[in-house]
C-alpha cells in the first residue's frame, strides 16, 4: 500500500513540477541538455565512460555548448564507490557576438554510493577540473543525490528511479562560489540501457536562474 501510494505521489509532483517549466517562466527560456554516454566495462573493476553533451539556450534552438568527454575509472569489489580521470573538450559559441570558443579540460571524480533504506540510495560524487579557457582555472564540484527504485510491475527487468539532486560549484576565480545545480527527475533502466528525464534549476552568484530540461540516453556495455 504504502509503495503504491509513493509511486503516485511522485508522479503527481514531477508532473507539476515539468509543467511549470513549461508554463510558470518570466524572462528566461527553458534550456535543453541532451546527454548520451556508453560506459564499458571490461569487467567489474574496470570501466571507460564517454560521453557526449549538446546544450540549448531554448529547448530546440539556440546552440550554446556541445563536449565530449572520456575517462578512464576503477570500482570498488562491492561497485559502492569509484574514480575517474579523464579529459574534456568543449565548444562555447555566443550568440551575441558570433564567437565560438574551445576548451579543454582535465578532471578527476570519485563518487561513493550509499544505501539507507531497502530501496534508497544516496550518491555522493566530488569532481575536480583543471580548465584551459583563455587563461587556466581551477573548479570543484560536489554532488548529492538521492534515488529510490522501484519495479514495474510487468517485470523485474524493468527499473524506475525517481530521483533528486543537488551539486555546487566552487571556483578559484571570480568569487568562490560559482553556481549551484538542482534537479529532479525519473530515470528508467532495463537490460544496458539507461534513460533519465529531469527538470533542472541553475542558480548563479547574481541571482539569476536558468531553467533546463535534461535528457539522458545511455549504454553499458
Amino acid at each position: 500500500m504504502k509503495n503504491h501510494l509513493f509511486k503516485h505521489i511522485s508522479w503527481i509532483f514531477l508532473s507539476f513540477v515539468f509543467s511549470l517549466s513549461l508554463v510558470a517562466q518570466d524572462d528566461n527560456a527553458v534550456g535543453s541538455w541532451n546527454v548520451v554516454y556508453a560506459n564499458w566495462k571490461p569487467n567489474q573493476q574496470l570501466f571507460w565512460y564517454n560521453e557526449i553533451q549538446y546544450r540549448n539556450h531554448n529547448l530546440l534552438t539556440s546552440f550554446d555548448i556541445s563536449s565530449y568527454r572520456s575517462g578512464i575509472g576503477f570500482n570498488n569489489k562491492k561497485g559502492s564507490a569509484y574514480g575517474l580521470l579523464g579529459v574534456l573538450t568543449a565548444i562555447h559559441e555566443n550568440d551575441q557576438e558570433q564567437l565560438v570558443n574551445r576548451e579543454r579540460r582535465i578532471y578527476q571524480e570519485a563518487g561513493i554510493d550509499a544505501s539507507l533504506l531497502t530501496k534508497s540510495v544516496f550518491e555522493t560524487r566530488l569532481r575536480i577540473e583543471q580548465r584551459f579557457f583563455n587563461h587556466h582555472k581551477f573548479s570543484m564540484r560536489y554532488r548529492l543525490q538521492l534515488k529510490v527504485e522501484h519495479e514495474l510491475p510487468l517485470t523485474t527487468k524493468y527499473m524506475i528511479y525517481p530521483f533528486i539532486s543537488s551539486e555546487v560549484f566552487i571556483q578559484n576565480k571570480e568569487g568562490l562560489f560559482n553556481q549551484n545545480r538542482t534537479a529532479v527527475g525519473l530515470s528508467f533502466s532495463h537490460n544496458n540501457l539507461d534513460a533519465s528525464l529531469a527538470k533542472q534549476w541553475q542558480f548563479l552568484p547574481n541571482r539569476k536562474t536558468k531553467q533546463q530540461l535534461v535528457l539522458k540516453l545511455g549504454f553499458n556495455f
